[in-house]
């Protein structure tokens, strides 16, 4: 079992060489494979690239770290990059020199502003690592944010030199790979925000080596495996799945920047035909927008046949997306088997659930009323049923579905929290020892060890885990249990003027009675032909018809305005907290 190691196998070769850190397996690379491609960052998401070998990524990471001294072991430093090699050759430096990396957004937008400002406060960093194009803007925007700004270095990485003239990797390796220990502190990796503000989990050597193992493992990587990555490197499932996975696994990783994804997301297959990648995936959102820009003239003669593992999580999976998907692009040599619905969170480092490779997705349709008032996943094919897509088994880690306020543990079919307990798990929160306390050191009943509450609701069958909704996002009206995702699904095709995956459901207290306010994003080139009467009354006829519920408010807003996380999840809490501020922006008085 590999919670029984210290140290992890390193794949390549069969060498025997086992690894305590990253740092250790960049440096292994960067000597025993110095000519081999690392990375390629593809300018035009394609076939315009820039490429590093491991030797060349090591010498540049070697130059940064340079820029720390020993005094900085633990230290944090903020990474605001936009997505590319020198991020990635950042990253490895902190890693390299002891300090804690902090992956942050590179300031696009004032969303983008709001939440650096969240992250600085909070770990308090000595050094903002970026390029010269982001200096001054960073320079700007911590003069107006911090009146302390002294005290925090901004370095541009990208104007140092490399070590050209370095003949022996070999000769810098005195005591590096001694020097890390698997228990100490990689990153803080800030929790995107769907429910609370961002809070930085704790990421050790021990848990990035865990979780790349068991990716490892769930995807059947080998040498020869091919990445193609569009997510954002500053979130979870960009960093451990698009980077540290190629450095784990000893394979090549080719990134796109995610404004090229969001600006033309067929480019993603493009590059998976030219590159004949076997790994890539994303959020359902990712999928749902290949649907709604599918266009043969543009995609000419791809070919999806290499990709073995089209991974799907970070937010609900949908059926119908999976469904669509494969009608536009089966033709395209997409195959159905290759679809892998996941689950995992921040808090586990990344991936906790997966599916099997070459199977097809299990979906089960269930009865909404025993999901919903007995907590029991019946399946049922009545007109009253929903569908709920497998997020596949867990391994090398220990999970448990728990009744939420009695804490015991409930059987397969039955919808509780899920509890997590293994090495991918984080080591809390930073300097949140409550909350910390709250989330990662919950106990069971006859169980031993602490658990981690993830706060997802789902249930197993067979070793299958299937996820619901989330416990605080719950709607409970009359002593009922109404998942917000299914509300949204139902609102959202009611009219062709709504977006897709851009309505926010949740419940308000009015004099002590809970009642159901949905919030709902208009195109912006439909605003002007709008019927909001007649538009509310359909969302109540059919929220009545569906859920036998009909909303307190239904509120039509601009493009946008939902606030999301970076992977596209829905903001309700934050939502929630516009609506009782009474500061969204609507298209309608009531």
């Amino acid at each position: 079992m590999i919670s029984d190691r210290n140290h992890m196998p390193l794949h390549i070769n069969n060498s025997n060489y086992e690894a305590v850190s990253f740092t250790d397996i960049c440096w292994w690379r960067g000597i025993n494979q110095p000519n081999q491609i690392a990375y390629r960052f593809l300018l035009n998401g394609v076939d315009d690239y820039i490429e590093i070998t491991y030797r060349d990524l090591l010498k540049r990471v070697v130059s940064i770290s340079q820029l720390f001294s020993k005094i900085d072991n633990n230290e944090r430093a903020i990474l605001v990059y936009h997505s590319g090699i020198e991020y990635i050759a950042a990253f490895y430096a902190c890693l390299n020199a002891g300090v804690t990396a902090v992956p942050a957004y590179p300031l696009l937008s004032i969303a983008d502003s709001t939440r650096l400002g969240s992250i600085y406060k909070d770990c308090s960093p000595k050094y903002i690592l970026t390029t010269r194009d982001l200096k001054s803007h960073i320079n700007d925007w911590l003069q107006n944010f911090d009146s302390k700004a002294q005290d925090c270095m901004i370095v541009v990485t990208d104007t140092l030199t490399d070590l050209t003239d370095l003949t022996d990797l070999t000769d810098l390796t005195d005591g590096v790979m001694s020097q890390k220990k698997h228990s100490d502190i990689a990153l803080l990796q800030y929790t995107s925000g769907s429910t609370n503000k961002p809070k930085g989990v704790i990421i050790s050597h021990q848990n990035l080596l865990h979780n790349s193992e068991i990716i490892y493992k769930k995807f059947k990587h080998e040498d020869s495996s091919e990445v193609v990555s569009w997510l954002p490197p500053y979130h979870d499932m960009g960093l451990v799945g698009g980077i540290l996975q190629a450095m784990y696994g000893g394979f090549p990783s080719n990134i796109m920047s995610p404004l090229t994804f969001l600006r033309r997301p067929l480019r993603w297959l493009q590059a998976i035909s030219h590159w004949k990648a076997t790994s890539s995936g994303g959020p359902n959102f990712g999928f749902q927008a290949c649907i709604k820009h599918f266009n043969p003239k543009m995609l000419g003669d791809i070919n999806l046949s290499s990709w073995k593992v089209a991974f799907n999580g970070a937010e609900p999976i949908r059926a119908n997306t999976l469904r669509d998907f494969f009608a536009c692009y089966s033709k395209y040599g997409f195959d159905c088997n290759a679809f892998y619905p996941c689950y995992g969170l921040a808090e586990t480092t990344l991936l906790l659930s997966g599916s099997k490779i070459d199977e097809k997705p299990k979906i089960v349709c269930l009865d909404k009323n025993k999901l919903q008032k007995q907590h029991k996943a019946i399946k049922s094919t009545s007109d009253c049923s929903l569908e709920y897509v497998s997020s596949g088994t867990v391994i090398d880690n220990k999970i448990y579905i728990v009744e939420p306020t009695n804490f015991t543990v409930l059987d397969d079919g039955k919808v509780g929290e899920i509890w997590v307990t293994g090495d991918s798990v984080a080591k809390g929160y930073w300097k949140k020892s409550r909350q910390t306390k709250e989330t990662f050191y919950a106990l069971l009943p006859n169980k031993n060890g602490l658990f981690l509450r993830t706060g997802d609701l789902g249930f197993l069958d067979k070793d299958e885990l299937y996820i619901t909704g989330r416990l605080k996002e719950l709607i409970i009206i009359n002593g009922r249990n109404i998942y917000p995702l299914d509300i949204e699904n139902l609102v959202q095709g009611i009219s062709p003027a709504f977006r897709q995956d851009c309505s926010a459901a949740f419940s308000v207290d009015i004099e002590n009675n809970e009642n159901l306010v949905v919030v709902q994003e208009v195109k912006r080139s439909k605003i002007g032909m709008l019927n909001v009467q007649k538009l509310k009354d359909k969302v109540s006829k059919m929220c009545f018809k569906k859920f036998n519920l009909v909303p307190y408010k239904t509120i039509f807003v601009e493009q946008s305005t939902i606030p999301k996380t970076t992977s596209g999840k829905i903001m309700r809490l934050a939502t929630k907290q516009h609506y009782l501020d009474d500061s969204l922006k609507r298209l309608n008085d009531d």
